[in-house]
Protein backbone atom coordinates (compact mmCIF):
# COMPACT_ATOMS: atom_id res chain seq x y z
CA UNK A 1 0.00 0.00 0.00
CA UNK A 2 1.37 3.73 -0.86
CA UNK A 3 1.14 6.41 1.55
CA UNK A 4 1.84 9.43 0.28
CA UNK A 5 2.51 11.96 2.51
CA UNK A 6 1.89 15.86 0.60
CA UNK A 7 3.58 18.53 2.29
CA UNK A 8 1.37 20.89 4.03
CA UNK A 9 2.73 23.84 1.82
CA UNK A 10 1.69 21.99 -1.44
CA UNK A 11 -1.07 23.69 -3.63
CA UNK A 12 -2.38 23.19 -6.99
CA UNK A 13 -5.80 23.52 -8.41
CA UNK A 14 -8.95 25.22 -7.11
CA UNK A 15 -10.69 21.54 -6.67
CA UNK A 16 -13.97 20.20 -8.11
CA UNK A 17 -16.05 21.38 -4.69
CA UNK A 18 -15.66 23.34 -1.95
CA UNK A 19 -15.65 20.78 0.54
CA UNK A 20 -17.65 21.54 4.34
CA UNK A 21 -15.81 22.81 6.78
CA UNK A 22 -17.09 21.35 10.01
CA UNK A 23 -19.88 24.14 10.55
CA UNK A 24 -22.19 24.85 8.05
CA UNK A 25 -24.58 27.88 6.96
CA UNK A 26 -28.44 27.53 7.33
CA UNK A 27 -29.70 25.90 4.19
CA UNK A 28 -33.14 26.62 2.99
CA UNK A 29 -35.29 23.44 1.77
CA UNK A 30 -35.68 23.85 -1.83
CA UNK A 31 -38.87 23.95 -3.88
CA UNK A 32 -41.16 21.11 -4.25
CA UNK A 33 -41.92 19.87 -7.76
CA UNK A 34 -45.52 20.46 -8.46
CA UNK A 35 -47.49 17.09 -9.15
CA UNK A 36 -49.56 18.24 -12.00
CA UNK A 37 -46.56 19.17 -13.99
CA UNK A 38 -46.35 16.34 -17.28
CA UNK A 39 -44.01 13.74 -16.47
CA UNK A 40 -41.63 14.48 -19.02
CA UNK A 41 -41.08 17.71 -17.38
CA UNK A 42 -40.22 16.05 -14.16
CA UNK A 43 -37.76 13.60 -15.65
CA UNK A 44 -36.30 16.30 -17.16
CA UNK A 45 -35.80 18.52 -13.98
CA UNK A 46 -36.65 21.97 -12.70
CA UNK A 47 -34.19 24.41 -14.30
CA UNK A 48 -32.31 26.33 -11.54
CA UNK A 49 -30.08 29.51 -12.17
CA UNK A 50 -26.70 28.97 -11.73
CA UNK A 51 -24.36 30.32 -9.15
CA UNK A 52 -23.81 34.17 -10.14
CA UNK A 53 -20.56 34.29 -12.47
CA UNK A 54 -20.82 30.33 -13.45
CA UNK A 55 -20.62 29.99 -17.19
CA UNK A 56 -20.74 26.61 -18.98
CA UNK A 57 -22.95 25.20 -16.85
CA UNK A 58 -26.82 23.45 -16.58
CA UNK A 59 -28.25 23.05 -13.26
CA UNK A 60 -31.49 20.96 -12.77
CA UNK A 61 -33.68 19.58 -9.46
CA UNK A 62 -34.87 16.45 -9.92
CA UNK A 63 -37.49 15.19 -7.21
CA UNK A 64 -38.87 11.78 -9.21
CA UNK A 65 -36.61 8.96 -8.14
CA UNK A 66 -35.54 6.78 -5.24
CA UNK A 67 -33.53 10.48 -4.05
CA UNK A 68 -34.13 14.11 -4.48
CA UNK A 69 -30.89 15.29 -6.68
CA UNK A 70 -29.17 18.32 -8.40
CA UNK A 71 -28.23 17.53 -11.87
CA UNK A 72 -24.86 19.76 -12.74
CA UNK A 73 -23.75 20.10 -16.28
CA UNK A 74 -20.67 21.40 -16.60
CA UNK A 75 -19.27 21.86 -19.93
CA UNK A 76 -20.35 22.34 -23.59
CA UNK A 77 -21.76 19.15 -25.80
CA UNK A 78 -24.65 18.91 -28.17
CA UNK A 79 -27.79 18.05 -26.55
CA UNK A 80 -27.94 14.30 -25.99
CA UNK A 81 -24.14 13.62 -25.94
CA UNK A 82 -23.34 11.13 -23.28
CA UNK A 83 -21.21 11.97 -20.65
CA UNK A 84 -19.22 10.94 -17.59
CA UNK A 85 -21.50 10.64 -14.64
CA UNK A 86 -19.73 11.59 -11.02
CA UNK A 87 -22.08 11.01 -7.66
CA UNK A 88 -20.97 12.86 -5.54
CA UNK A 89 -22.43 11.98 -1.83
CA UNK A 90 -22.13 15.21 0.85
CA UNK A 91 -21.24 14.61 4.26
CA UNK A 92 -23.30 14.54 7.68
CA UNK A 93 -25.08 17.69 8.74
CA UNK A 94 -24.19 19.10 5.19
CA UNK A 95 -25.73 18.96 1.63
CA UNK A 96 -25.17 19.21 -2.09
CA UNK A 97 -22.28 22.03 -3.17
CA UNK A 98 -22.60 23.66 -6.67
CA UNK A 99 -19.21 24.55 -8.45
CA UNK A 100 -18.62 28.09 -9.74
CA UNK A 101 -16.15 29.30 -12.91
CA UNK A 102 -16.19 29.09 -16.59
CA UNK A 103 -16.80 25.60 -17.34
CA UNK A 104 -17.18 26.57 -21.14
CA UNK A 105 -13.89 25.28 -22.16
CA UNK A 106 -13.78 22.26 -19.73
CA UNK A 107 -14.47 18.50 -19.86
CA UNK A 108 -18.12 18.06 -20.63
CA UNK A 109 -18.82 16.03 -17.23
CA UNK A 110 -22.33 15.31 -15.30
CA UNK A 111 -22.10 16.04 -11.71
CA UNK A 112 -25.53 14.25 -9.62
CA UNK A 113 -25.53 15.71 -6.24
CA UNK A 114 -28.17 13.80 -4.09
CA UNK A 115 -29.67 14.84 -0.72
CA UNK A 116 -29.56 12.76 2.01
CA UNK A 117 -32.79 11.96 3.23
CA UNK A 118 -33.02 12.66 6.84
CA UNK A 119 -32.35 16.45 7.81
CA UNK A 120 -30.02 17.14 10.70
CA UNK A 121 -29.45 20.38 11.82
CA UNK A 122 -29.46 22.74 8.73
CA UNK A 123 -28.16 19.96 6.88
CA UNK A 124 -29.13 16.36 5.86
CA UNK A 125 -27.85 12.74 7.04
CA UNK A 126 -27.17 9.48 4.96
CA UNK A 127 -26.96 7.60 8.49
CA UNK A 128 -28.57 8.02 11.92
CA UNK A 129 -25.69 6.03 13.63
CA UNK A 130 -22.65 8.15 14.08
CA UNK A 131 -18.90 7.08 13.96
CA UNK A 132 -18.39 8.55 17.26
CA UNK A 133 -21.34 6.35 18.84
CA UNK A 134 -19.32 3.33 18.62
CA UNK A 135 -21.34 1.13 17.35
CA UNK A 136 -19.91 -0.50 14.05
CA UNK A 137 -22.27 -3.14 13.88
CA UNK A 138 -25.19 -0.69 13.57
CA UNK A 139 -23.27 0.96 11.04
CA UNK A 140 -22.56 -1.50 9.07
CA UNK A 141 -26.12 -2.51 8.75
CA UNK A 142 -27.26 1.19 8.32
CA UNK A 143 -24.19 1.49 5.17
CA UNK A 144 -25.36 -1.70 3.61
CA UNK A 145 -28.52 -0.40 3.17
CA UNK A 146 -28.22 3.20 1.92
CA UNK A 147 -25.83 1.88 -0.73
CA UNK A 148 -28.33 -0.40 -1.82
CA UNK A 149 -30.22 2.12 -2.33
CA UNK A 150 -27.55 4.27 -4.07
CA UNK A 151 -27.29 1.34 -6.08
CA UNK A 152 -30.58 1.44 -7.54
CA UNK A 153 -30.67 5.15 -8.05
CA UNK A 154 -27.72 4.71 -9.96
CA UNK A 155 -28.95 2.35 -12.41
CA UNK A 156 -31.86 4.60 -12.20
CA UNK A 157 -29.54 7.39 -13.38
CA UNK A 158 -28.43 5.96 -16.18
CA UNK A 159 -31.51 4.82 -17.64
CA UNK A 160 -32.50 8.65 -17.36
CA UNK A 161 -29.07 10.23 -18.43
CA UNK A 162 -27.27 9.50 -21.61
CA UNK A 163 -23.82 8.17 -19.39
CA UNK A 164 -20.37 7.43 -21.22
CA UNK A 165 -18.91 4.22 -19.14
CA UNK A 166 -19.29 3.48 -15.38
CA UNK A 167 -20.22 6.15 -13.13
CA UNK A 168 -17.32 7.32 -10.23
CA UNK A 169 -18.35 7.85 -7.12
CA UNK A 170 -17.12 10.32 -4.67
CA UNK A 171 -17.85 11.78 -1.28
CA UNK A 172 -16.48 13.68 2.02
CA UNK A 173 -16.89 11.77 5.38
CA UNK A 174 -20.27 10.39 5.79
CA UNK A 175 -20.20 10.47 1.78
CA UNK A 176 -16.91 8.51 1.87
CA UNK A 177 -17.89 6.16 3.74
CA UNK A 178 -20.89 5.60 1.37
CA UNK A 179 -18.16 5.81 -1.32
CA UNK A 180 -16.39 2.71 0.18
CA UNK A 181 -19.73 0.81 0.55
CA UNK A 182 -20.60 1.35 -2.67
CA UNK A 183 -17.95 0.07 -4.12
CA UNK A 184 -17.51 -2.60 -1.90
CA UNK A 185 -21.17 -3.81 -2.06
CA UNK A 186 -21.84 -3.09 -5.91
CA UNK A 187 -18.76 -2.83 -7.52
CA UNK A 188 -20.53 -3.48 -10.71
CA UNK A 189 -21.78 -0.29 -10.77
CA UNK A 190 -18.69 2.05 -10.85
CA UNK A 191 -15.71 2.61 -12.58
CA UNK A 192 -13.65 4.38 -9.69
CA UNK A 193 -14.10 5.42 -6.05
CA UNK A 194 -12.42 8.47 -4.13
CA UNK A 195 -13.44 8.49 -0.97
CA UNK A 196 -12.30 11.33 1.51
CA UNK A 197 -11.76 11.49 4.86
CA UNK A 198 -13.67 8.37 5.49
CA UNK A 199 -13.22 4.47 6.81
CA UNK A 200 -16.18 1.76 6.95
CA UNK A 201 -16.37 -0.72 9.33
CA UNK A 202 -14.18 -4.04 8.63
CA UNK A 203 -16.99 -6.29 8.21
CA UNK A 204 -17.94 -4.54 4.91
CA UNK A 205 -14.65 -4.73 3.48
CA UNK A 206 -14.34 -8.07 4.13
CA UNK A 207 -17.76 -8.82 2.28
CA UNK A 208 -15.43 -7.56 -1.13
CA UNK A 209 -13.49 -9.19 -3.62
CA UNK A 210 -10.23 -8.00 -4.87
CA UNK A 211 -11.21 -9.30 -8.24
CA UNK A 212 -14.00 -7.36 -8.29
CA UNK A 213 -14.19 -3.98 -6.63
CA UNK A 214 -13.08 -1.06 -8.59
CA UNK A 215 -10.02 0.85 -7.71
CA UNK A 216 -9.95 2.99 -4.90
CA UNK A 217 -7.70 6.36 -4.71
CA UNK A 218 -8.21 7.80 -0.54
CA UNK A 219 -7.89 10.68 0.69
CA UNK A 220 -7.46 11.66 4.36
CA UNK A 221 -5.53 14.00 6.84
CA UNK A 222 -3.55 12.77 9.29
CA UNK A 223 -5.46 14.89 12.58
CA UNK A 224 -8.51 13.61 11.49
CA UNK A 225 -10.27 13.72 15.09
CA UNK A 226 -13.66 12.54 13.84
CA UNK A 227 -12.81 9.37 11.17
CA UNK A 228 -9.19 8.55 12.94
CA UNK A 229 -6.53 7.69 10.67
CA UNK A 230 -5.61 4.78 12.42
CA UNK A 231 -8.75 2.96 11.26
CA UNK A 232 -8.20 4.25 8.18
CA UNK A 233 -4.55 3.04 7.73
CA UNK A 234 -5.75 -0.45 9.43
CA UNK A 235 -8.72 -0.68 6.60
CA UNK A 236 -6.26 -0.02 3.76
CA UNK A 237 -3.68 -1.83 5.17
CA UNK A 238 -6.02 -4.71 5.27
CA UNK A 239 -7.05 -4.24 1.52
CA UNK A 240 -3.27 -4.03 0.28
CA UNK A 241 -3.12 -7.32 1.47
CA UNK A 242 -5.73 -9.10 0.21
CA UNK A 243 -4.86 -7.80 -2.85
CA UNK A 244 -7.06 -4.95 -3.52
CA UNK A 245 -6.38 -1.58 -5.77
CA UNK A 246 -6.80 0.81 -3.40
CA UNK A 247 -4.38 3.43 -2.02
CA UNK A 248 -4.46 6.06 0.70
CA UNK A 249 -2.61 9.15 0.30
CA UNK A 250 -2.47 11.32 3.46
CA UNK A 251 -2.07 14.83 4.34
CA UNK A 252 -0.27 16.16 7.78
CA UNK A 253 -1.79 18.40 10.06
CA UNK A 254 -5.49 18.49 8.05
CA UNK A 255 -8.22 17.85 10.77
CA UNK A 256 -11.36 16.62 8.91
CA UNK A 257 -11.92 18.63 6.43
CA UNK A 258 -10.06 19.04 2.53
CA UNK A 259 -7.07 21.22 2.59
CA UNK A 260 -5.96 23.61 -0.91
CA UNK A 261 -3.60 20.35 -1.62
CA UNK A 262 -6.27 17.54 -0.49
CA UNK A 263 -8.75 19.44 -3.01
CA UNK A 264 -6.55 19.50 -6.08
CA UNK A 265 -5.07 16.21 -5.69
CA UNK A 266 -8.94 15.35 -5.66
CA UNK A 267 -9.22 17.06 -8.59
CA UNK A 268 -6.23 14.73 -10.26
CA UNK A 269 -7.49 11.34 -9.08
CA UNK A 270 -11.48 12.74 -10.68
CA UNK A 271 -9.60 13.27 -13.60
CA UNK A 272 -7.59 9.88 -13.88
CA UNK A 273 -10.77 8.09 -13.02
CA UNK A 274 -12.24 9.85 -16.04
CA UNK A 275 -9.38 8.82 -18.29
CA UNK A 276 -9.17 11.91 -19.59
CA UNK A 277 -5.92 15.03 -19.06
CA UNK A 278 -8.80 17.38 -19.96
CA UNK A 279 -9.28 19.65 -17.41
CA UNK A 280 -12.71 20.40 -15.88
CA UNK A 281 -12.50 23.76 -16.13
CA UNK A 282 -11.60 26.60 -18.14
CA UNK A 283 -10.56 29.91 -15.77
CA UNK A 284 -10.86 29.35 -11.68
CA UNK A 285 -13.73 28.60 -10.36
CA UNK A 286 -15.07 27.20 -6.78
CA UNK A 287 -18.07 25.75 -4.70
CA UNK A 288 -21.03 27.27 -2.77
CA UNK A 289 -23.81 25.42 -0.26
CA UNK A 290 -26.87 25.12 -2.98
CA UNK A 291 -28.53 28.14 -1.00
CA UNK A 292 -26.16 30.70 -1.66
CA UNK A 293 -24.92 28.98 -5.37
CA UNK A 294 -29.13 29.51 -6.38
CA UNK A 295 -32.04 31.31 -6.30
CA UNK A 296 -34.23 29.00 -4.47
CA UNK A 297 -37.50 30.77 -2.58
CA UNK A 298 -37.86 30.25 0.92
Amino acid sequence: MRQARVPRRAGGLLALLLWPALSTPAQPPLPTVAPELPVERRAAGRPLSPPPGARGMRVALHEDLRFRYLEVELGAAPEGTPRPLVLVLHGRGDGPRIPTGDYTEGLPVRLVLPFAPEGLGVGWSWLATSVLDGRDRDLADELRVRADELASFLVQLEARHRTRGRPVVTGFSQGGMLTLALAFRHPETLRAAVPLGAWVPAALAREARPSETPRIRALHGEADPIMGLGRTRALYAGLDARGFDALLETFPEIPHRMSEAMKAQHERLLLEALATPRPLRGRGGSAEPVERAMAVPR
